[in-house]
């Protein structure tokens, strides 16, 4: 019942977006999503035992907790996108009017986006997964070039390409380890992959795992696959840009996650460490270097998500307490970055650049983006109280305790120089001297509309909450 409601609300917001009234597009889009989150949240009430809906036997403690944060994201991040998108686009329109074939396009394609986010984690069947992810990436596709200028139309084919290889190889190692799989092609379940993990040869996984690490880790944005990643981000719609960041890397991490527990079951843990671990910490201090010479902010906000990827894939080869702050670390960065990118969608409208040095004193020309600006920066930075602090302390706290002492003194240098940048540019950016408008740039205030406030406070509200009130309820869901 919970899988076919989901589907169900998916197809009908993709039918409805069809329609031909602009306004009841995006009010229908925004009960659609809130649908699907009210819908799971009083299901899981109402029925505390279906908590583990998709039950794995045999899978390592946890694997069921990484299935509900990731929908839990889908259903959050696609609430507020869907509603920051009726306001972002009312005043996107004044400046650059598209047709009403553009509107009926960017929803139909954002309902297809979010639809196959919300199915993905559903599935059981490890086939249906890469189609549901290959059809996130043939949605976005057209959504990054929404604006269909010479650099969304550049982002968009360096996306189109990038997700293809990557999808190809993903697709080989599911077959891989399909193909050694001693029932052949039929066992295409995770259930029945964990029960026979054993008997796949030991070649096979190891082939399989590396092409899916490949693959998956492209589309979640891990190094050395991540140079798309910060153009689409750049390029897209900011809404677009929030369920990037906040949905699809996730889910495609998601992907991966899931044949690590295969490897796991089948003894094969350390080799699987080994090879997320390198790619983790790698990808941690690519994208903190990378923060250092930004200019743009959207790009800036895209290396940290990078950033962050690397982290929860650290964590989740740390044991107990890493997967934990892996787990906190996934939900706490998608309950903060689609609100930056909210806020970079205010800035971009009242300032016309993502220039961080046309965007000084943004607490003076927009006091509400301003103040959220700078609380979110905080927050993604790792500053307490927010969520986030308490995830990274989780994971270094889990390097140190596994003996790992040298990983730990390497993440702790990063985080705090991936701190200092934040601190610096959120600091310029929001009390900094506004420079002089160049010409045909002017300063436009305040966006007045609730639409784009909303879901970044909603963002900033959730991620407070969860680095102030989480905790016990963390340690008592975890006894």
């Amino acid at each position: 019942m919970f899988d076919t409601v989901l589907i169900a609300l998916g197809i009908i917001g993709i039918l409805l977006m069809f329609l031909p009234w602009p306004k009841f597009r995006a009010f229908v889009s925004v009960l659609i999503t809130l649908a699907a989150a009210l819908f799971s949240l009083v299901y899981f009430i109402c029925f505390p035992a279906a908590a583990r809906p998709l039950s794995l036997p045999g899978a390592p403690a946890g694997t069921d907790y990484l299935l509900l944060i990731t929908l839990t994201i889908v259903l959050i991040v696609g609430c507020t996108a869907s509603l920051y998108s009726s306001g972002y686009l009312k005043f996107s329109s004044r400046e650059h009017p598209f047709s009403p074939s553009q509107h009926r396009r960017y929803y139909v394609l954002l309902m297809t986006f979010y639809a196959a986010l919300l199915w993905a984690p559903l599935t059981l069947n490890l086939l249906w997964l890469w189609v549901l992810v290959e059809g996130t990436a043939l949605a976005t596709v057209f959504l990054i070039d929404f604006q269909q200028t010479r650099q969304t139309l550049e982002a968009s084919w360096k996306y189109m390409v990038m997700m293809e290889i990557g999808g190809v190889t993903a697709l080989l190692g599911t077959l891989f380890i399909l193909a050694g799989e001693p029932s052949g092609f039929t066992a295409v379940t995770w259930p029945q992959l964990l029960q026979h993990a054993a008997a796949i040869p030991e070649r096979w996984l190891k082939i399989g795992f590396v092409l899916l690490t490949v693959g998956y880790g492209l589309k979640a944005g891990l190094v050395p696959l991540h140079t798309w990643l910060p153009d689409a981000h750049s390029q897209a719609p900011s809404p677009i840009s929030a369920m990037l960041s906040g949905i699809k890397i996730n889910v495609a991490l998601y992907a991966l996650l899931r044949y690590a527990d295969i490897m796991y079951a089948a003894g094969l843990g350390d080799f699987a460490n080994t090879l997320l671990r390198s790619i983790g910490l790698l990808t941690v201090i690519v994208a903190v270097a990378m923060t250092t010479v930004q200019r743009d902010y959207k790009r800036l906000f895209a290396y940290s998500s990078t950033e962050n990827m690397g982290l929860i894939l650290l964590g989740y080869t740390l044991g107990p307490i890493g997967m934990m702050g892996a787990f906190l670390q996934m939900l706490n960065h998608a309950l903060i970055k689609p609100g930056l990118f909210y806020l970079s969608g205010n800035l971009m409208l009242t300032h016309g650049s993502t220039d961080i040095g046309q965007v000084k004193g943004a607490v003076f020309s927009s006091p509400w983006t301003g103040r959220l600006l700078l609380l979110l920066m905080l927050a993604i930075a790792g500053a307490p109280p927010f969520g986030l602090f308490i995830s990274e302390f989780l994971i270094l706290l889990a390097a140190f305790h596994g003996g790992l002492f040298w990983l730990g003194i390497i993440l702790t240098a990063f985080l705090a120089l991936l701190f200092a940048n934040f601190l610096r540019y959120a600091l310029e950016m929001v009390f900094g001297r506004p420079s002089a408008p160049t010409e045909g740039e002017q300063v436009k205030g305040e966006l007045g509309s609730w639409q784009t406030i909303l879901p970044p406070l909603a963002h900033l509200f959730a991620s407070l909450t969860m680095g102030v009130a989480l905790p016990a309820v963390w340690q008592a869901l975890i006894h």
